[in-house]
């Protein structure tokens, strides 16, 4: 079933593929022609530059993932002993490795699990919390002609709107603790900023909202009622940090080699783009992982690519969340509640130093590492 569910959709994209490579090479060729002009360095440092971001930011998240792939090639290799399979296809990857213990958590449970998952975070974050789900700042459950998705939206002055599509399933929970940390990151900013400085960046707004998860895996598998349940979270919590630091910082390096491609006139085609995709997941993925044709093509759907160099903060946004969390579970909220309240009255990278988290640093991002091969034991 996954394999052929894998094949309709990816048949779709090999029938168009010179068609998208024809837009992908068109995207980047357009930011080639607009940093240069503009007199950049290069596309990655006009697109850094919106968001004050040194070039090394970029490049250190992508060697030090780079330095750590034994740790993604041994969770490949669990996924095949787990899933008895002799190769894992890109299709594998997604299946649960332990079947799902919650599969009935109901509105009033959820809001249950993320007093009790961001409790760490003190009274001051609580009481938010408590205000977004008892003011009606959430619109919380699908309906017809309803926007499919998660999202947060902020007014100063007044509260933020979050809307999702509730459906009692622990990703839900999930995305409602991450919609949350953008809704009291905002709420704190603007409480404590002018209105200039109360809207944070993206690229700490990531961070904010990712905390929230991690802080929620950590109380799940801690307070897990057995084996089952300890084991379904932990493999949870492992491919949260896959799709969200391994998987997004590929797609940043292949990003980021694309561009360097066109940049040095190099030629590039579909076969260029397919190639470069499949060196990527063999690399990242490791021997036991099958490169099928299909697979190859992966590059041609994913949409952020349209978005330049925009995944790479999914990445360093786990990277910093993971720090955070840790920090908070140690020694308390109060370092990370400052950092809230600071909207974007400095730098993003900037207020993020001043918390502590240097992305400029490879022990930040190594600490995601150590939890995910933590979680791999």
């Amino acid at each position: 079933e996954r394999k052929s569910a894998y094949q309709n959709e990816f048949i779709a994209y090999n029938d168009n593929i010179n068609t998208l490579s024809g837009l992908l090479i068109g995207q980047v060729k357009k930011n080639v022609f607009y940093s240069s002009e503009r007199g950049y360095k290069s596309s990655l440092d006009m697109y850094l530059k919106g968001d004050d971001i040194d070039e090394q930011v970029y490049n250190k998240l992508i060697e030090t993932v780079n330095d750590n792939m034994e740790s993604l090639h041994k969770y490949v290799s669990l996924r095949k002993k787990v899933l008895n399979l002799d190769k894992v296809h890109y299709y594998d990857m997604f299946t649960p490795m332990v079947e799902a213990v919650d599969d009935n958590l109901t509105y009033d449970k959820a809001q249950g699990i993320i007093y009790s998952a961001l409790s760490p975070l003190g009274k001051e974050y609580g009481d938010v919390i408590y205000k977004a789900f008892n003011e009606e700042w959430i619109d919380a459950f699908a309906n017809d002609n309803k926007v499919s998705g998660a999202y947060c939206l902020s007014i100063y002055g007044n509260h933020p709107y979050v809307l999702l599509n509730y459906n009692n399933s622990l990703g839900s929970v999930s995305t409602l603790a991450h919609e949350l940390g953008h809704a009291v990151y905002e709420y704190m900013s603007s409480k404590n900023q002018s209105y200039f400085n109360s809207n944070p960046s993206i690229f700490t707004h990531e961070v904010a909202s990712t905390t929230n998860e991690a802080l929620l895996y950590e109380m799940l598998i801690k307070n897990s009622e057995n084996d089952q349940q300890k084991a379904y979270y932990i493999t949870q919590y492992m491919d949260f940090i896959k799709d969200t630091l391994y998987t997004q910082t590929m797609y940043a390096e292949f990003e980021r080699d694309v561009h360097s491609m066109l940049e040095n006139n190099e030629n590039v085609n579909t076969l260029v783009l397919n190639d470069l995709w499949s060196q990527l997941l063999k690399k990242y993925y490791g021997k036991d992982f099958e490169v099928d044709p299909l697979a190859m093509i992966g590059w041609s759907r994913i949409p952020h690519f349209y978005n330049s160099f925009y995944v790479y903060k999914y990445a360093t946004g786990c990277s910093s969340a993971i720090s955070f969390s840790q920090d908070i579970l140690k020694n308390g909220p109060e370092n990370y509640m400052n950092f809230l309240k600071k909207g974007s009255s400095d730098k993003p990278i900037n207020l993020l130093k001043s918390a502590g988290i240097d992305l400029s640093n490879k022990k930040t991002i190594q600490v995601s590492i150590d939890k995910f091969n933590s979680l791999l034991q």
